[in-house]
């Protein structure tokens, strides 16, 4: 059950798998989070039978989990991620900064340094309604 100090919501979280437990059907995965942070989740069979081979594969890819989210708010308002039911799964390919910087010049100039002040088109964007 949850109080009224947790709420949930479907969400995306980014990491990487770092174990797999398949107790009685009852999948389990531990995720690294970007942040460092540890996560066990859950999942279907499905879901787990192809994120098997990610399991500690340190190539550098890392996996958009997509999923209800459960949060519990602090006395302060802060926010902890304490639930994880995974839905589905997409895999980010390991991509070198070089890599990146080449494909963000292949798209061309943005055209934001063509304007005079370009931060006074960003404030008035920003402030519109």
């Amino acid at each position: 059950m949850i109080s009224y100090s947790e709420f949930q919501q479907e969400d995306t979280i980014r990491g990487t798998v770092e174990g797999f437990t398949n107790n009685c059907g009852l999948i389990t995965l531990d995720i690294l989070l970007i942040n460092k942070k540890q996560l066990t989740i859950t999942t279907k069979v499905d879901e787990a039978v192809e994120l098997e081979r990610y399991v500690k594969v340190n190539d550098g890819s890392a996996i958009d989990f997509k999923g209800t989210a459960t949060y519990r708010i602090g006395s302060k308002f802060e926010m902890d991620l304490i639930g994880f039911e995974l839905n589905h799964f997409d895999v980010i390919p390991f991509q070198s900064l070089e890599e990146w910087v080449d494909i963000f010049v292949q798209h061309g100039p943005s055209g934001w340094l063509e304007h005079k002040d370009p931060y006074a088109i960003l404030r008035s964007e920003r402030d519109s309604d």
